[in-house]
């Protein structure tokens, strides 16, 4: 898998994504979380994305 780039996607307006939020805070509904990781293992987070064996969310740590 190549890395650089933007990945993201763009669905609603911010009132529809501020609103879907606030359900969430209302609801027991969490992301789940298969991985976080360090920027500095950014490169292994994104080799076990492409592995596809993941469930949940990978994230990778900025600050």
């Amino acid at each position: 898998m190549a890395v650089g780039g933007a990945l993201g996607v763009e669905v609603g307006s911010v009132s529809m994504f501020e609103r879907f939020v606030a359900a969430l805070d209302r609801t027991c509904l969490r992301a789940v979380i298969d991985r976080t990781s360090a920027f500095d293992d950014a490169r292994a987070a994104w080799d076990h994305l492409a592995s596809a064996q993941h469930l949940g969310k990978v994230v990778i740590r900025c600050a």
